[in-house]
């Protein structure tokens, strides 16, 4: 049984905390003493091409367990190690600090071990831990025939041919997912946010997609720890009970978001406090003096050796064992995924804490993570390769940071970074996931393109500028839909940007002389929380009205509230439980 404790109040003491026992951890990968690694720069072609040699890339992460073990049996081979040295420039990667490199070798898992020609050409990639014999094996085995392997890295633009409609697509993830156990039909299971939100949508019109919504949440409760309260990454060999114990910033929020939206629509408060029990996690572990998390935790309490019995222990006797590593880096998109999580249990808690440490997170990036042509960085300081997907994370937050607030200020943000996005990241093809001083072209990356479809379309109902739809199109357009049709995981995404593209959002239009904001945040709540997710929500400030706005809305007492579209407004809605009532209808 899951511990269960009130929070509320430690919360309140640890969100005032200026640190925490992580800041004793470290937070590089480790290295073997016996190999200099280098980074991955375009220099190392040079090098390679004077020095006749390949280019050994091994992309890893700090909470990764096999990397480590890779460290302590394959690289420390005296005759691994003489053999490298001899045949290849060595460059080493954290895939969390490199958006470029994590992009492309992702589907490979950690490490990923890529080896290289003078020419930047992929001949040789391995996947996972490499036992010392084999891995040399391979490695003269490709020194001695390096035949480049066809990029399929960096899209060409041209799609595959796509005919799934909205219908089609339903009825295609509903019969693809696992009905017994919940989540799919993965090797690993875990609760994959996009495909949980849509059985949300549907839970009280499907009872096929109600149960397994259900299935899903509790098959996930196994990968909450039970002492600390974090989400294990996944579980492995199709089954909830064979945990990772690895714990990623970014899988905090998903569950945070996850937990708090089925507390809300479901009416379950364990939901919600498991929710609150996970940033209570966070804030433990990856606190520090600044309003932004830190990136991850280890799996391992010593580097390569599985510590699946230090997991069955309790508190108390954790902390006289220690405590597994924290990766201090300081990441964009994970702590905008971060910060839209907790707008989300602020809605469903309805406790002011996480609105004002969304809001604090929010600010913080805007004040220290811009640069010079509007884009923001991934790491305080880092202006050498940018991010794409941080960036839209970014853009998805200052959307709902404005309509949480009203502050026009989040909304001009908004804007300005669209379009600097458009102008930094957009080729032919789509968006590219990186750019700046790169070794390779950035790959593309067509989930990160399909959900940049969502963001766009919605930037434009936001801001009422048709530029950012019609970029939407755009990119829909040159997005292989046809293989995202291939990933379960992934449908979801497609219903929603075919619905959206051709649907117009509900427009909630409240009526402020900004006396009544705490009225409308409890509107937003509501709206925030329905299953449908495809509203704006709009401040509409009672002394800027025009005259049409005069016509629509004048005479009416500040803190009335409207859900309109193009050709229809709603009667006006004075109190919350009026606005509950209207959502039921749609």
């Amino acid at each position: 049984m899951r511990k269960q404790f009130t929070y509320l109040l430690f919360l309140t003491l640890l969100f005032s905390c200026g640190s925490s026992e992580s800041d004793k951890q470290g937070n590089q990968i480790p290295e073997t003493s016996e190999i200099e690694w280098r980074s991955f720069t375009p220099e190392v072609f040079d090098e390679a091409k004077a020095q006749n040699k390949l280019v050994l890339l091994e992309v890893g992460a700090n909470w990764c367990h096999w990397c480590h073990v890779m460290d302590d049996s394959t690289y420390s081979n005296p005759e691994v190690q003489a053999y490298l040295h001899e045949n290849f420039i060595l460059v080493r990667e954290d895939q969390d600090s490199r958006p470029d490199l994590y992009a492309a070798y992702k589907t490979w898992g950690w490490p990923a071990i890529i080896v290289m020609n003078e020419e930047g050409q992929d001949v040789k990639r391995l996947k996972g831990y490499q036992k010392r014999g084999k891995f040399l094996k391979i490695l003269k085995e490709v020194r001695a025939n390096p035949i480049a392997i066809p990029d399929d890295l960096v899209s060409s633009g041209d799609s595959k041919p796509y005919s799934a409609n909205s219908s089609s697509l339903y009825n295609a993830f509903l019969k693809r997912v696992d009905h017994e156990k919940g989540a799919y039909h993965w090797s690993n299971k875990y609760l994959h946010l996009p495909g949980f939100m849509h059985g949300l949508k549907y839970y009280h019109k499907n009872d096929s997609l109600k149960n397994w919504t259900d299935k899903t949440l509790n098959g996930s409760y196994n990968l909450v720890d039970p002492a600390w309260s974090g989400v294990y990454q996944y579980s492995a060999k199709k089954s909830w009970t064979n945990q990772h114990y690895e714990k990623l910033l970014r899988v905090q929020a998903n569950y945070i978001q996850a937990y708090a939206l089925y507390g809300a629509i479901v009416g379950d408060k364990t939901a919600i406090q498991t929710a609150e029990e996970i940033v209570a996690y966070c804030e433990r572990f990856f606190g520090n003096a600044s309003s932004l998390y830190y990136n991850s935790q280890n799996a391992d309490l010593v580097s390569g050796v599985h510590s699946e019995e230090y997991y069955q222990l309790n508190e108390k006797e954790r902390l006289k064992e220690g405590t597994p590593s924290v990766d201090k880096s300081i990441y964009l998109k994970e702590n905008c995924q971060m910060a839209k999580s907790l707008f989300y249990l602020w809605a469903s808690s309805n406790k002011e804490i996480y609105f004002t440490k969304a809001i604090q997170i929010t600010n913080e990036i805007l004040a220290d993570y811009s640069n010079a042509e509007g884009i923001y960085m991934r790491e305080k300081g880092k202006n050498e390769i940018l991010s794409f997907s941080d960036n839209r994370h970014l853009l998805d937050l200052l959307m709902m940071a404005y309509q949480a607030t009203g502050k026009k200020e989040y909304m001009r943000k908004a804007k300005k970074l669209g379009f600097a996005i458009q102008t930094t990241f957009l080729e032919d093809y789509g968006f590219a996931s990186a750019k700046g001083n790169l070794a390779k072209a950035a790959a593309k990356v067509e989930l990160d393109n399909l959900l940049s479809v969502l963001t766009f379309n919605q930037l434009s109902q936001v801001t009422g500028d048709k530029v950012f739809h019609d970029l939407a199109e755009q990119v829909y357009e040159t997005t292989d839909k046809a293989y995202l049709f291939t990933k379960v995981g992934y449908v979801p995404l497609l219903q929603l940007a075919d619905e959206q593209l051709n649907e117009e959002a509900y427009h909630a239009v409240f009526l402020t002389d900004g006396n009544n904001d705490k009225l409308g945040r409890e509107f937003y709540k509501k709206i925030l929380l329905h299953p449908s997710q495809y509203f704006v929500f709009e401040y509409l400030p009672m002394d800027e009205m025009n005259e049409e706005q005069q016509m629509m809305y004048g005479g009416l007492p500040a803190g009335t509230l409207f859900m309109c579209t193009s050709s229809y407004c709603s009667a006006p809605i004075y109190e919350v439980k009026d606005l509950e009532q209207f959502l039921k209808t749609i």
